[in-house]
């Protein structure tokens, strides 16, 4: 049990003159086990500002610990470096956080514009880290492998800069300066001088090309020819006795040969079953050729589906069959068409006795296209239309249907445009819901549009 001593008695008050000087507190010490109590003017029971001087010489702490606005570090234990922020408990660490050095810039990322290191070693360094600047370094030593963006490169490749990017390993091709050259003929029969060359010169060839490099192997006409194994020197410029002896002689039908070294060559006359050259007397005959009958024609075939089939000698019908297939269409009538009776006919858009919707309904702003011509328009809930200037041809026309339970606008951008019965240009027209609207194009600047607007 410990014991509060005041002006060397137990227990006891006294009167304390406060700082301010303005205020006094009574401080009373219990003699016995009981309340430390300190008043102040107004009789309240607070420690305000209260501060203890002198030396604790024996007594038990009773409390955890002492809070950092009263001089403490509000920690019950602190291993390493200590760190205060505000009026919070100090806290410690093993190492100093990088975030909490000011001035030198971030030691991990070297976001510093200017970090001297002086001697040891730095490990993992990255020096510019994400945004690189310009940086002098009196000596580089890489004393194990260079990695640039990741990479090392590979053997014998060197770092190149364009002057606009990152430095990349490139491979250099081989250069370098030429101290001597030389030239030797081999076996070519080719002879040189002047070499070699050290620095400037002239190498010359003489000699001659031997046959087995692609030459002659000689100087003269009739050595090359000898050389090449054409002529025998001893007869080089006539070579009349080499130019060889014809020893037989055969032709194919209608070409035929007698044989021998002075062949006979010949073409037989034609005939009804052999073929030949054609007589003069046969010629008029076929060129008077210029009427006659025919005893038999025959049909056979099939040409875009239809059929051609039967044989007349003399009289009678050939058989047309079949259905004619228009996905690669003949022309019908050809140059003159005529009229035609068909069960179905259909264009690229479908049956031309109907009216083919053009695409998805509109549900945005849309323009009219010429691939809208010969069909209709749906609207839907947020659409509209824009009539364009000089887009259409002379008839073409569009309807346009209105599939919403309000009104829709349909906006003429194109010259002139009129309601059907009226004389006056609209810039735009009011379709109603549930209405149809045909737009005819007089011409590419001029439409009459019809049905449910105004």
């Amino acid at each position: 049990m410990s014991k509060a001593v005041f002006q060397e008695q137990l227990g006891g008050s006294t009167t304390i003159q406060a700082q301010n000087t303005a205020d006094t507190f009574t401080l009373q010490l219990p003699a016995a086990d009981g309340t430390l109590v300190h008043t102040d003017t107004n009789g309240t029971a607070t420690f305000v500002n209260l501060s203890l001087t002198g030396d604790v010489v024996a007594g038990t702490w009773g409390a955890d610990t002492i809070d950092v606005a009263h001089g403490g570090t509000g920690a019950v234990t602190l291993t390493g470096y200590v760190k205060g922020a505000g009026t919070a408990a100090m806290t410690a660490s093993a190492t100093i956080p990088n975030t909490d050095i000011t001035g030198l810039g971030n030691m991990s990322v070297q976001d510093s514009d200017s970090v001297t290191i002086t001697g040891g070693t730095a490990n993992g360094l990255t020096i510019g880290a994400t945004n690189p600047a310009a940086a002098t370094v009196t000596t580089l030593r890489v004393n194990s492998t260079l990695s640039l963006a990741g990479s090392t490169g590979s053997s014998g490749q060197v770092l190149t800069s364009n002057g606009g990017s990152a430095p990349t390993w490139q491979t250099i091709p081989g250069s370098g300066t030429v101290t001597s050259i030389d030239v030797s003929g081999g076996t070519t029969g080719l002879t040189t001088s002047g070499g070699p060359v050290t620095a400037s010169g002239t190498i010359t060839l003489a000699g001659t090309l031997a046959v087995a490099n692609g030459g002659t192997g000689a100087t003269t006409a009739g050595d090359a020819l000898t050389s090449l194994g054409a002529y025998p020197a001893s007869n080089p410029s006539g070579f009349t006795s080499n130019t060889g002896t014809v020893t037989d002689v055969t032709g194919s039908a209608p070409i035929s040969s007698s044989g021998g070294t002075t062949p006979a060559i010949s073409i037989s006359q034609a005939t009804t079953s052999t073929d030949g050259y054609l007589s003069s007397t046969d010629w008029n005959t076929f060129n008077n050729k210029g009427s006659g009958t025919v005893t038999s024609v025959g049909g056979t075939g099939t040409v875009n589906g239809l059929t051609l089939t039967g044989t007349v000698t003399s009289s009678g019908n050939l058989t047309l069959g079949g259905t004619l297939n228009l996905s690669s269409p003949p022309a019908i009538g050809g140059t003159a068409p005529a009229a035609g009776t068909f069960t179905t006919l259909i264009d690229s858009y479908g049956n031309v006795r109907s009216i083919p919707k053009s695409g998805a309904a509109k549900t945005t702003s849309y323009t009219l296209a010429t691939t809208d011509n010969g069909q209709f328009i749906e609207v839907g809930s947020g659409g509209s239309i824009t009539i364009p200037d000089a887009t259409f041809a002379t008839g073409n026309a569009v309807s346009v249907f209105n599939n919403t339970s309000g009104n829709i606008t349909i906006t003429c951008t194109i010259t002139t445009a009129y309601i059907g019965g009226t004389d006056s240009d609209k810039a735009t027209v009011t379709l109603a819901t549930r209405g149809v609207a045909t737009i005819l194009f007089i011409s590419g600047t001029v439409c009459v549009i019809s049905g449910n607007v105004t």
